[in-house]
Protein backbone atom coordinates (compact mmCIF):
# COMPACT_ATOMS: atom_id res chain seq x y z
CA UNK A 1 0.00 0.00 0.00
CA UNK A 2 1.10 3.38 -0.92
CA UNK A 3 0.82 5.73 2.38
CA UNK A 4 1.28 9.40 2.28
CA UNK A 5 3.85 11.06 3.70
CA UNK A 6 1.67 12.65 6.16
CA UNK A 7 -0.16 9.93 7.23
CA UNK A 8 2.86 7.87 7.70
CA UNK A 9 3.79 10.70 10.27
CA UNK A 10 1.00 10.51 11.97
CA UNK A 11 1.20 7.00 12.51
CA UNK A 12 4.81 7.10 13.26
CA UNK A 13 3.75 9.82 15.62
CA UNK A 14 1.32 7.48 17.48
CA UNK A 15 4.02 4.95 17.60
CA UNK A 16 6.35 7.07 19.75
CA UNK A 17 3.37 8.26 22.09
CA UNK A 18 1.12 5.06 22.38
CA UNK A 19 2.62 3.63 25.47
CA UNK A 20 2.73 6.44 26.84
CA UNK A 21 -1.22 7.99 27.20
CA UNK A 22 -3.16 5.97 29.18
CA UNK A 23 -5.98 3.99 27.20
CA UNK A 24 -8.88 5.56 27.55
CA UNK A 25 -11.58 3.75 29.49
CA UNK A 26 -11.58 5.72 32.51
CA UNK A 27 -13.92 8.74 33.32
CA UNK A 28 -13.98 11.98 31.58
CA UNK A 29 -14.79 15.19 32.56
CA UNK A 30 -16.99 15.37 29.42
CA UNK A 31 -18.81 13.08 27.98
CA UNK A 32 -19.71 14.73 24.96
CA UNK A 33 -19.10 11.30 21.96
CA UNK A 34 -16.67 12.14 19.08
CA UNK A 35 -16.25 8.92 17.89
CA UNK A 36 -16.50 5.32 18.29
CA UNK A 37 -14.45 2.42 18.06
CA UNK A 38 -16.74 -0.82 18.13
CA UNK A 39 -18.14 -0.54 21.22
CA UNK A 40 -15.49 1.82 22.76
CA UNK A 41 -17.08 4.84 23.10
CA UNK A 42 -13.68 8.34 22.21
CA UNK A 43 -15.26 11.67 24.46
CA UNK A 44 -14.38 15.17 24.07
CA UNK A 45 -13.39 14.66 28.18
CA UNK A 46 -10.68 11.97 26.61
CA UNK A 47 -9.10 14.17 23.97
CA UNK A 48 -8.71 17.22 26.12
CA UNK A 49 -6.56 14.70 28.38
CA UNK A 50 -4.99 13.18 25.05
CA UNK A 51 -3.48 17.40 24.31
CA UNK A 52 -2.42 17.80 27.31
CA UNK A 53 -0.30 14.78 27.14
CA UNK A 54 0.80 15.71 23.63
CA UNK A 55 0.74 20.03 23.40
CA UNK A 56 2.91 19.34 20.16
CA UNK A 57 0.41 17.27 18.31
CA UNK A 58 -2.33 20.15 18.33
CA UNK A 59 -0.16 22.27 15.60
CA UNK A 60 -1.30 19.72 13.52
CA UNK A 61 -5.08 19.71 14.17
CA UNK A 62 -8.16 18.32 15.95
CA UNK A 63 -8.36 15.70 13.78
CA UNK A 64 -4.93 13.89 13.84
CA UNK A 65 -4.63 14.18 17.55
CA UNK A 66 -8.79 12.39 17.20
CA UNK A 67 -6.76 9.58 14.36
CA UNK A 68 -4.02 9.06 17.29
CA UNK A 69 -6.56 7.89 19.72
CA UNK A 70 -8.66 5.64 17.18
CA UNK A 71 -5.15 4.49 16.46
CA UNK A 72 -5.16 2.86 19.89
CA UNK A 73 -8.69 1.25 19.82
CA UNK A 74 -7.61 -0.59 16.56
CA UNK A 75 -4.83 -1.75 18.54
CA UNK A 76 -6.98 -2.64 21.30
CA UNK A 77 -9.72 -4.92 19.34
CA UNK A 78 -7.51 -6.11 17.18
CA UNK A 79 -5.65 -7.87 20.24
CA UNK A 80 -9.34 -8.73 21.62
CA UNK A 81 -10.03 -10.80 18.13
CA UNK A 82 -6.95 -12.42 18.83
CA UNK A 83 -7.84 -13.78 22.26
CA UNK A 84 -4.91 -11.73 23.72
CA UNK A 85 -6.91 -11.11 26.85
CA UNK A 86 -6.11 -15.36 27.60
CA UNK A 87 -2.31 -14.87 26.92
CA UNK A 88 -0.37 -16.88 29.23
CA UNK A 89 2.01 -13.05 28.84
CA UNK A 90 -0.59 -10.97 29.36
CA UNK A 91 -2.48 -12.88 32.15
CA UNK A 92 0.80 -13.89 33.96
CA UNK A 93 1.97 -10.08 33.98
CA UNK A 94 -1.43 -9.00 35.12
CA UNK A 95 -1.35 -10.84 37.80
CA UNK A 96 2.02 -9.47 39.29
CA UNK A 97 0.91 -6.02 38.52
CA UNK A 98 -2.29 -6.94 40.61
CA UNK A 99 -0.53 -8.01 43.82
CA UNK A 100 1.49 -4.56 43.30
CA UNK A 101 -1.15 -2.38 42.95
CA UNK A 102 -3.09 -4.33 45.86
CA UNK A 103 -0.22 -3.61 47.89
CA UNK A 104 -0.06 0.21 46.96
CA UNK A 105 -3.68 1.05 47.81
CA UNK A 106 -3.23 -0.37 50.67
CA UNK A 107 -0.31 1.29 51.75
CA UNK A 108 -2.22 4.43 50.22
CA UNK A 109 -5.56 3.72 52.71
CA UNK A 110 -2.81 3.23 55.61
CA UNK A 111 -1.26 6.76 54.89
CA UNK A 112 -4.73 8.57 55.40
CA UNK A 113 -4.76 10.57 58.67
CA UNK A 114 -1.29 11.02 58.76
CA UNK A 115 0.04 14.56 59.62
CA UNK A 116 3.32 15.98 60.41
CA UNK A 117 3.32 19.43 62.12
CA UNK A 118 5.59 21.94 61.75
CA UNK A 119 6.88 21.02 65.71
CA UNK A 120 8.42 17.79 64.46
CA UNK A 121 9.90 19.16 61.41
CA UNK A 122 11.65 21.68 63.21
CA UNK A 123 12.75 18.86 65.45
CA UNK A 124 13.91 15.99 63.08
CA UNK A 125 15.86 19.60 61.03
CA UNK A 126 17.97 20.38 63.92
CA UNK A 127 18.04 16.63 65.14
CA UNK A 128 19.21 14.95 62.21
CA UNK A 129 21.93 17.71 61.47
CA UNK A 130 19.67 19.08 58.42
CA UNK A 131 20.41 22.26 59.98
CA UNK A 132 24.48 22.31 59.53
CA UNK A 133 23.83 21.19 55.33
CA UNK A 134 25.64 23.18 53.53
CA UNK A 135 25.69 24.09 49.11
CA UNK A 136 29.24 24.88 48.21
CA UNK A 137 29.63 27.47 44.76
CA UNK A 138 32.85 26.43 42.51
CA UNK A 139 34.89 26.71 39.43
CA UNK A 140 37.19 24.07 38.00
CA UNK A 141 39.98 24.18 35.21
CA UNK A 142 39.93 21.10 33.62
CA UNK A 143 43.14 20.46 31.55
CA UNK A 144 44.37 17.22 29.32
CA UNK A 145 47.52 16.38 31.67
CA UNK A 146 48.93 17.41 35.08
CA UNK A 147 51.64 18.98 33.22
CA UNK A 148 49.63 21.06 32.04
CA UNK A 149 47.83 21.30 35.31
CA UNK A 150 50.84 22.12 37.02
CA UNK A 151 51.47 24.93 35.28
CA UNK A 152 47.90 26.66 35.82
CA UNK A 153 48.33 26.26 39.26
CA UNK A 154 51.74 27.60 39.42
CA UNK A 155 50.13 31.22 37.81
CA UNK A 156 47.48 30.95 40.10
CA UNK A 157 50.07 30.98 42.94
CA UNK A 158 51.90 33.90 41.29
CA UNK A 159 48.43 36.08 41.45
CA UNK A 160 47.03 34.78 37.34
CA UNK A 161 43.15 35.36 37.61
CA UNK A 162 41.09 31.90 37.75
CA UNK A 163 38.38 33.09 36.30
CA UNK A 164 40.79 34.18 33.08
CA UNK A 165 42.61 30.95 32.93
CA UNK A 166 39.40 29.26 33.18
CA UNK A 167 38.20 30.96 29.86
CA UNK A 168 41.25 30.52 28.01
CA UNK A 169 42.48 27.26 28.88
CA UNK A 170 39.75 24.66 30.48
CA UNK A 171 38.23 22.06 28.17
CA UNK A 172 35.27 21.86 29.76
CA UNK A 173 33.43 24.71 27.34
CA UNK A 174 30.00 24.80 29.43
CA UNK A 175 31.77 26.10 32.24
CA UNK A 176 34.61 27.72 30.96
CA UNK A 177 32.33 30.43 28.97
CA UNK A 178 31.18 31.15 32.64
CA UNK A 179 35.06 31.51 33.76
CA UNK A 180 34.86 28.02 35.27
CA UNK A 181 31.67 28.86 37.52
CA UNK A 182 29.99 25.51 38.32
CA UNK A 183 27.03 26.58 39.99
CA UNK A 184 26.12 25.66 43.64
CA UNK A 185 26.52 22.25 44.88
CA UNK A 186 24.77 20.43 47.76
CA UNK A 187 26.06 18.12 50.26
CA UNK A 188 25.19 14.90 49.69
CA UNK A 189 23.03 15.44 46.20
CA UNK A 190 26.30 15.44 43.85
CA UNK A 191 28.37 12.19 43.61
CA UNK A 192 31.99 11.68 42.84
CA UNK A 193 35.46 12.48 43.95
CA UNK A 194 35.58 16.02 42.82
CA UNK A 195 32.26 17.06 44.56
CA UNK A 196 34.07 15.26 47.87
CA UNK A 197 37.49 17.27 47.12
CA UNK A 198 35.22 20.20 46.58
CA UNK A 199 33.05 20.18 50.24
CA UNK A 200 36.65 19.26 51.91
CA UNK A 201 37.90 22.74 50.78
CA UNK A 202 37.51 26.31 52.45
CA UNK A 203 35.80 29.30 51.21
CA UNK A 204 38.83 30.80 48.29
CA UNK A 205 40.87 27.43 48.74
CA UNK A 206 42.39 26.41 45.47
CA UNK A 207 43.08 22.71 44.79
CA UNK A 208 46.42 20.95 43.91
CA UNK A 209 45.66 18.70 40.48
CA UNK A 210 42.83 16.24 41.08
CA UNK A 211 42.74 13.87 38.28
CA UNK A 212 39.45 12.17 37.59
CA UNK A 213 37.93 10.66 34.91
CA UNK A 214 37.47 13.39 32.48
CA UNK A 215 40.74 15.11 32.83
CA UNK A 216 42.97 17.12 35.34
CA UNK A 217 41.07 19.49 37.47
CA UNK A 218 42.01 22.32 39.80
CA UNK A 219 39.11 23.39 42.08
CA UNK A 220 37.99 26.78 43.38
CA UNK A 221 35.73 27.35 46.34
CA UNK A 222 33.67 30.93 45.95
CA UNK A 223 30.80 30.50 48.44
CA UNK A 224 29.61 28.40 51.10
CA UNK A 225 26.14 29.02 52.70
CA UNK A 226 23.89 27.17 54.50
CA UNK A 227 20.96 25.43 52.91
CA UNK A 228 18.16 26.12 55.59
CA UNK A 229 14.76 25.03 57.41
CA UNK A 230 12.75 26.21 54.40
CA UNK A 231 14.28 24.48 51.03
CA UNK A 232 14.37 21.59 53.20
CA UNK A 233 11.46 21.47 54.28
CA UNK A 234 9.66 19.03 51.75
CA UNK A 235 12.52 16.53 51.99
CA UNK A 236 11.80 16.64 55.78
CA UNK A 237 7.91 16.22 55.79
CA UNK A 238 8.49 13.28 53.12
CA UNK A 239 10.89 11.30 55.74
CA UNK A 240 9.03 11.94 58.56
CA UNK A 241 5.56 10.71 56.56
CA UNK A 242 7.67 7.75 55.47
CA UNK A 243 8.54 6.93 58.81
CA UNK A 244 5.08 7.03 60.61
CA UNK A 245 3.39 4.92 57.61
CA UNK A 246 6.84 2.31 57.95
CA UNK A 247 5.25 2.64 62.02
CA UNK A 248 1.83 1.63 61.08
CA UNK A 249 2.83 -1.17 58.66
CA UNK A 250 4.59 -2.82 61.29
CA UNK A 251 1.47 -2.24 63.79
CA UNK A 252 -0.78 -4.52 61.05
CA UNK A 253 1.49 -6.73 60.33
CA UNK A 254 1.90 -7.32 63.94
CA UNK A 255 -1.94 -7.48 64.29
CA UNK A 256 -2.27 -9.81 61.11
CA UNK A 257 -0.17 -11.93 63.27
CA UNK A 258 -2.57 -12.48 66.29
CA UNK A 259 -5.47 -12.35 64.49
CA UNK A 260 -4.14 -15.42 62.21
CA UNK A 261 -2.44 -17.14 65.01
CA UNK A 262 0.89 -17.62 63.50
CA UNK A 263 2.78 -20.00 65.40
CA UNK A 264 6.48 -21.25 64.69
CA UNK A 265 7.29 -25.08 65.25
CA UNK A 266 10.24 -25.29 67.02
CA UNK A 267 11.62 -28.48 66.38
CA UNK A 268 11.34 -27.53 62.84
CA UNK A 269 13.02 -24.68 63.85
CA UNK A 270 16.10 -26.09 65.66
CA UNK A 271 16.18 -28.58 62.41
CA UNK A 272 16.40 -25.33 60.12
CA UNK A 273 19.54 -23.95 62.63
CA UNK A 274 21.41 -27.01 62.64
CA UNK A 275 21.07 -27.46 58.91
CA UNK A 276 22.32 -23.93 58.79
CA UNK A 277 25.61 -25.20 60.07
CA UNK A 278 26.03 -27.01 56.54
CA UNK A 279 25.31 -24.23 54.21
CA UNK A 280 26.35 -22.45 51.38
CA UNK A 281 26.27 -18.82 50.85
CA UNK A 282 23.95 -19.18 53.34
CA UNK A 283 21.47 -21.02 52.10
CA UNK A 284 21.26 -24.25 54.45
CA UNK A 285 21.52 -27.51 52.63
CA UNK A 286 17.81 -29.05 53.10
CA UNK A 287 16.62 -32.81 52.19
CA UNK A 288 13.61 -33.26 50.31
CA UNK A 289 12.04 -34.84 53.67
CA UNK A 290 13.17 -31.68 55.20
CA UNK A 291 11.50 -29.42 52.82
CA UNK A 292 8.32 -31.17 53.63
CA UNK A 293 8.38 -30.02 57.51
CA UNK A 294 5.94 -27.49 58.47
CA UNK A 295 7.82 -24.31 60.16
CA UNK A 296 4.88 -21.95 60.74
CA UNK A 297 1.25 -23.11 61.39
CA UNK A 298 -1.55 -19.94 61.28
CA UNK A 299 -5.40 -20.22 61.35
CA UNK A 300 -6.10 -21.89 57.78
CA UNK A 301 -3.11 -22.72 56.55
CA UNK A 302 1.14 -23.60 56.57
CA UNK A 303 3.95 -22.88 56.03
CA UNK A 304 7.20 -25.64 55.05
CA UNK A 305 10.47 -25.57 54.97
CA UNK A 306 10.54 -26.22 50.79
CA UNK A 307 8.50 -22.62 51.09
CA UNK A 308 10.94 -20.92 53.01
CA UNK A 309 13.86 -22.12 51.18
CA UNK A 310 11.94 -20.53 48.11
CA UNK A 311 11.85 -17.33 49.72
CA UNK A 312 15.55 -17.69 49.99
CA UNK A 313 16.64 -18.54 46.71
CA UNK A 314 14.82 -15.04 45.61
CA UNK A 315 17.11 -13.31 47.33
CA UNK A 316 21.06 -12.45 46.74
CA UNK A 317 23.11 -14.12 49.13
CA UNK A 318 23.65 -10.78 50.97
CA UNK A 319 20.48 -10.36 51.37
CA UNK A 320 19.86 -13.91 53.26
CA UNK A 321 19.78 -14.30 57.20
CA UNK A 322 23.49 -16.12 58.62
CA UNK A 323 21.22 -19.60 58.60
CA UNK A 324 22.94 -19.91 62.37
CA UNK A 325 21.77 -16.82 64.10
CA UNK A 326 18.32 -17.79 65.47
CA UNK A 327 16.85 -13.83 65.53
CA UNK A 328 18.18 -13.64 61.83
CA UNK A 329 15.90 -16.38 60.92
CA UNK A 330 13.21 -15.98 62.74
CA UNK A 331 12.76 -12.34 61.65
CA UNK A 332 13.20 -13.02 58.51
CA UNK A 333 10.92 -15.90 57.76
CA UNK A 334 7.99 -14.11 60.40
CA UNK A 335 8.40 -10.87 58.45
CA UNK A 336 8.27 -13.20 55.14
CA UNK A 337 5.26 -14.99 55.95
CA UNK A 338 3.15 -12.09 57.28
CA UNK A 339 3.62 -9.99 54.09
CA UNK A 340 4.04 -12.96 51.34
CA UNK A 341 0.67 -15.24 53.14
CA UNK A 342 -0.94 -13.32 55.34
CA UNK A 343 -1.40 -10.01 54.15
CA UNK A 344 -2.61 -10.97 50.68
CA UNK A 345 -5.39 -13.12 52.66
CA UNK A 346 -6.09 -9.80 54.58
CA UNK A 347 -6.49 -7.26 51.94
CA UNK A 348 -8.09 -10.30 49.66
CA UNK A 349 -10.72 -10.55 52.80
CA UNK A 350 -10.87 -6.47 53.17
CA UNK A 351 -11.81 -6.71 49.48
CA UNK A 352 -9.11 -4.21 48.44
CA UNK A 353 -8.27 -6.51 45.35
CA UNK A 354 -12.29 -6.07 43.97
CA UNK A 355 -11.96 -2.35 44.76
CA UNK A 356 -13.18 -0.17 42.30
CA UNK A 357 -9.44 1.88 42.05
CA UNK A 358 -7.96 -1.86 41.57
CA UNK A 359 -10.38 -3.17 39.00
CA UNK A 360 -9.41 0.61 36.89
CA UNK A 361 -6.33 0.20 37.16
CA UNK A 362 -5.97 -3.85 35.91
CA UNK A 363 -8.79 -3.36 33.16
CA UNK A 364 -6.59 -0.10 32.10
CA UNK A 365 -3.15 -2.48 31.90
CA UNK A 366 -4.92 -5.40 30.51
CA UNK A 367 -5.50 -3.04 27.65
CA UNK A 368 -2.01 -2.12 27.56
CA UNK A 369 -0.46 -5.24 28.13
CA UNK A 370 -2.81 -6.97 25.22
CA UNK A 371 -2.05 -4.46 22.88
CA UNK A 372 1.90 -4.75 23.85
CA UNK A 373 1.59 -8.78 23.05
CA UNK A 374 0.36 -7.95 19.65
CA UNK A 375 2.67 -5.57 19.00
CA UNK A 376 5.55 -7.98 19.57
CA UNK A 377 3.45 -10.77 17.39
CA UNK A 378 2.73 -8.52 14.49
CA UNK A 379 5.78 -6.42 14.12
CA UNK A 380 8.82 -7.23 16.24
CA UNK A 381 8.51 -11.35 15.84
CA UNK A 382 8.68 -10.49 11.85
CA UNK A 383 12.18 -8.84 11.81
CA UNK A 384 13.52 -10.08 15.16
CA UNK A 385 13.15 -13.49 14.38
CA UNK A 386 15.46 -16.67 15.84
CA UNK A 387 17.67 -16.83 13.00
CA UNK A 388 18.14 -12.79 13.50
CA UNK A 389 18.82 -13.75 16.98
CA UNK A 390 21.61 -16.64 16.18
CA UNK A 391 23.05 -14.04 13.62
CA UNK A 392 23.65 -11.25 16.18
CA UNK A 393 24.65 -13.58 18.76
CA UNK A 394 26.96 -15.56 17.04
CA UNK A 395 28.48 -11.95 15.75
CA UNK A 396 28.90 -10.80 18.87
CA UNK A 397 30.17 -13.82 21.22
CA UNK A 398 32.53 -11.48 22.93
CA UNK A 399 29.50 -9.85 24.65
CA UNK A 400 28.51 -12.82 26.15
CA UNK A 401 31.31 -14.37 28.45
CA UNK A 402 30.19 -14.90 32.11
CA UNK A 403 34.16 -14.19 34.16
CA UNK A 404 35.17 -16.09 36.96
CA UNK A 405 33.21 -17.03 39.75
CA UNK A 406 34.53 -16.85 43.03
CA UNK A 407 32.79 -18.03 46.61
CA UNK A 408 34.21 -17.84 49.15
CA UNK A 409 34.57 -17.69 52.69
CA UNK A 410 36.17 -14.55 54.19
CA UNK A 411 36.87 -12.51 57.73
CA UNK A 412 37.15 -8.54 57.44
CA UNK A 413 39.46 -7.06 60.77
CA UNK A 414 40.63 -3.71 61.56
CA UNK A 415 43.84 -4.64 61.96
CA UNK A 416 46.23 -6.44 60.00
CA UNK A 417 47.99 -8.03 63.94
CA UNK A 418 44.34 -9.29 64.51
CA UNK A 419 44.10 -10.77 61.03
CA UNK A 420 47.08 -12.74 61.44
CA UNK A 421 46.22 -14.04 64.46
CA UNK A 422 43.09 -15.33 63.29
CA UNK A 423 44.94 -16.84 60.49
CA UNK A 424 47.23 -18.91 62.61
CA UNK A 425 44.49 -20.38 64.51
CA UNK A 426 42.40 -21.08 61.73
CA UNK A 427 45.40 -22.58 59.83
CA UNK A 428 45.65 -24.57 63.37
CA UNK A 429 42.08 -26.25 62.32
CA UNK A 430 40.36 -23.74 64.33
CA UNK A 431 36.61 -23.35 62.52
CA UNK A 432 36.47 -19.80 60.58
CA UNK A 433 33.12 -18.15 61.75
CA UNK A 434 33.84 -19.43 65.14
CA UNK A 435 37.10 -17.51 65.76
CA UNK A 436 35.73 -14.28 63.89
CA UNK A 437 33.29 -14.19 66.60
CA UNK A 438 36.35 -13.53 69.28
CA UNK A 439 36.96 -10.33 67.26
CA UNK A 440 35.17 -7.30 67.38
CA UNK A 441 32.82 -5.92 64.34
CA UNK A 442 34.92 -4.74 61.32
CA UNK A 443 34.82 -0.84 61.57
CA UNK A 444 32.24 -1.30 64.33
CA UNK A 445 29.64 -1.52 62.54
CA UNK A 446 29.79 -4.56 59.79
CA UNK A 447 30.22 -8.00 60.28
CA UNK A 448 33.45 -9.31 60.41
CA UNK A 449 32.45 -12.72 58.47
CA UNK A 450 30.52 -14.01 55.55
CA UNK A 451 30.78 -16.52 52.99
CA UNK A 452 29.69 -14.71 49.37
CA UNK A 453 30.37 -14.97 45.44
CA UNK A 454 31.59 -12.51 43.12
CA UNK A 455 33.35 -12.53 39.72
CA UNK A 456 36.56 -11.87 39.29
CA UNK A 457 36.26 -8.22 37.03
CA UNK A 458 37.81 -4.81 36.98
CA UNK A 459 34.38 -3.98 38.49
CA UNK A 460 34.81 -6.35 41.67
CA UNK A 461 38.52 -5.24 41.95
CA UNK A 462 37.22 -1.33 42.39
CA UNK A 463 35.07 -2.78 45.27
CA UNK A 464 36.88 -5.23 47.00
CA UNK A 465 40.28 -4.11 45.84
CA UNK A 466 42.78 -5.67 43.47
CA UNK A 467 45.15 -7.61 45.97
CA UNK A 468 42.36 -9.38 47.39
CA UNK A 469 40.75 -10.49 44.25
CA UNK A 470 43.89 -11.67 42.36
CA UNK A 471 45.08 -13.55 45.34
CA UNK A 472 41.53 -14.92 45.44
CA UNK A 473 42.11 -16.13 41.78
CA UNK A 474 45.22 -17.07 42.09
CA UNK A 475 44.18 -19.35 45.51
CA UNK A 476 43.58 -22.98 45.18
CA UNK A 477 40.34 -24.29 46.12
CA UNK A 478 40.43 -24.90 50.22
CA UNK A 479 43.75 -22.90 50.97
CA UNK A 480 43.76 -20.15 53.31
CA UNK A 481 45.36 -16.84 52.41
CA UNK A 482 45.62 -13.59 53.98
CA UNK A 483 46.07 -11.06 55.76
CA UNK A 484 45.08 -9.67 52.89
CA UNK A 485 44.36 -5.38 52.36
CA UNK A 486 40.34 -5.22 51.28
CA UNK A 487 39.70 -1.68 50.73
CA UNK A 488 35.86 -0.42 49.89
CA UNK A 489 33.63 2.60 49.55
CA UNK A 490 30.32 2.38 51.53
CA UNK A 491 27.50 5.32 52.30
CA UNK A 492 30.31 8.19 51.49
CA UNK A 493 32.60 6.92 53.57
CA UNK A 494 36.41 4.71 52.55
CA UNK A 495 37.00 1.75 54.49
CA UNK A 496 40.23 -0.27 54.53
CA UNK A 497 40.91 -3.49 56.36
CA UNK A 498 42.43 -7.13 56.33
CA UNK A 499 40.93 -10.30 55.12
CA UNK A 500 41.45 -13.93 55.70
CA UNK A 501 39.80 -16.20 53.38
CA UNK A 502 39.91 -19.35 51.02
CA UNK A 503 38.20 -20.05 48.25
CA UNK A 504 35.50 -22.31 48.54
CA UNK A 505 34.22 -22.99 45.14
CA UNK A 506 35.89 -22.08 41.68
CA UNK A 507 33.52 -21.64 38.13
CA UNK A 508 35.92 -20.88 35.53
CA UNK A 509 34.68 -18.50 32.66
CA UNK A 510 32.50 -19.87 29.98
CA UNK A 511 30.57 -18.75 27.23
CA UNK A 512 26.70 -17.43 28.68
CA UNK A 513 23.98 -19.18 26.15
CA UNK A 514 21.65 -17.47 23.98
CA UNK A 515 19.02 -19.90 25.78
CA UNK A 516 19.94 -18.15 28.94
CA UNK A 517 17.11 -15.68 29.57
CA UNK A 518 19.24 -12.59 30.58
CA UNK A 519 21.22 -12.65 27.19
CA UNK A 520 18.15 -13.37 25.06
CA UNK A 521 17.02 -10.22 26.95
CA UNK A 522 19.77 -8.42 25.62
CA UNK A 523 19.87 -9.28 22.66
CA UNK A 524 16.50 -8.75 21.84
CA UNK A 525 16.78 -5.10 22.78
CA UNK A 526 19.64 -4.76 20.99
CA UNK A 527 18.03 -5.74 17.67
CA UNK A 528 15.34 -3.60 18.96
CA UNK A 529 17.56 -0.76 18.80
CA UNK A 530 19.39 -1.76 15.16
CA UNK A 531 16.06 -2.70 14.30
CA UNK A 532 14.13 0.58 14.97
CA UNK A 533 13.27 2.20 11.77
CA UNK A 534 11.96 -1.09 10.05
CA UNK A 535 9.84 -1.60 13.33
CA UNK A 536 8.32 1.76 12.79
CA UNK A 537 7.89 1.35 8.78
CA UNK A 538 6.36 -1.84 9.45
CA UNK A 539 4.06 -0.81 12.54
CA UNK A 540 2.53 1.62 10.72
CA UNK A 541 1.93 -1.06 7.91
CA UNK A 542 0.17 -2.77 10.38
CA UNK A 543 -2.01 0.42 11.80
CA UNK A 544 -3.04 0.90 8.01
CA UNK A 545 -3.95 -2.56 7.94
CA UNK A 546 -5.97 -2.49 10.46
CA UNK A 547 -7.55 1.00 9.71
CA UNK A 548 -8.75 -0.58 6.65
CA UNK A 549 -9.49 -4.13 8.53
CA UNK A 550 -12.61 -2.10 10.54
CA UNK A 551 -13.02 0.71 8.90
CA UNK A 552 -16.94 -0.46 9.17
CA UNK A 553 -16.06 -0.45 13.19
CA UNK A 554 -15.46 3.13 13.16
CA UNK A 555 -17.54 6.37 13.16
CA UNK A 556 -16.27 9.81 13.54
CA UNK A 557 -18.53 12.73 14.80
CA UNK A 558 -16.35 15.01 13.74
CA UNK A 559 -18.71 18.11 13.59
CA UNK A 560 -18.53 18.05 17.67
CA UNK A 561 -14.88 18.78 17.31
CA UNK A 562 -16.04 22.55 17.54
CA UNK A 563 -16.95 22.55 20.89
CA UNK A 564 -13.40 21.30 22.00
CA UNK A 565 -11.66 24.97 23.18
CA UNK A 566 -7.99 24.81 23.87
CA UNK A 567 -7.19 27.55 26.56
CA UNK A 568 -4.43 29.61 25.12
CA UNK A 569 -2.59 26.45 23.72
CA UNK A 570 0.00 27.84 22.55
CA UNK A 571 1.02 29.45 26.45
CA UNK A 572 0.07 25.87 27.32
CA UNK A 573 3.12 24.52 24.57
CA UNK A 574 5.32 27.38 25.50
CA UNK A 575 4.97 26.18 29.11
CA UNK A 576 5.28 23.00 28.78
CA UNK A 577 8.52 23.41 26.17
CA UNK A 578 10.30 25.99 28.62
CA UNK A 579 9.30 23.07 31.55
CA UNK A 580 10.72 20.56 29.67
CA UNK A 581 14.25 22.61 28.15
CA UNK A 582 14.34 23.14 32.10
CA UNK A 583 14.64 19.77 32.66
CA UNK A 584 16.33 18.74 30.18
CA UNK A 585 19.07 21.17 30.85
CA UNK A 586 19.16 20.42 34.86
CA UNK A 587 18.95 17.00 33.80
CA UNK A 588 21.78 17.40 31.13
CA UNK A 589 24.37 19.40 33.95
CA UNK A 590 23.43 16.88 36.49
CA UNK A 591 25.04 14.06 34.27
CA UNK A 592 27.48 16.22 32.69
CA UNK A 593 28.76 16.85 36.25
CA UNK A 594 28.77 13.31 37.15
CA UNK A 595 30.64 12.36 34.08
CA UNK A 596 33.23 15.18 34.68
CA UNK A 597 33.74 14.97 38.18
CA UNK A 598 33.67 11.23 38.95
Amino acid sequence: MNLGGAMRRDIAFTFLILWFLPLIGCGSTRDLIIAQVGEKKITLGDLEKASVKMPSFLERGKKELLWTLIYKELMVLEAKSKGLDKDPTVTQRLEELKRKEVFRVFRTRLSKGIDVSEKEMRQYYHKTGLDSRTETRASHIMVGSREEAEEILGLLKAGADFTELARKRSLDEASAQKGGDLGWWQEGVMPGLGARKIFSMEVGQISEPVRLKAGWHIFKVLDRRPIGFKRQRPIIEGRLRHEKLREKERQYMEGLKEEFNLKIDGQTLSLLLEKGKDSTLNLPRLSAEDETRVLFRYDGGEVTLGDYLGWLQDLRPRRRPDPCDSSQVVRFAETTVTESVLLPQALHKAGIDRSKEVRSYLARKKEELMVEELRRQEVEDKLITEEALRKYYQEHLDDYIEPERLTVQATLLDHRADAQELFNQVKEGADMKQVAQNYPLFSQKFKNYGSFSFYATEKTEKRFGRAFVQEATRAKIGELKGPVIVSFRKEGKQYTGYSVFRVLERREAKQKPLTDPKVRRDVVRRLRVKKRRQIEDLFVEFVIQLRVKYSDRITRYEEDLKFFQLKTPKRQQSYLQEKGSTFKTGRSLFNRSINLFS
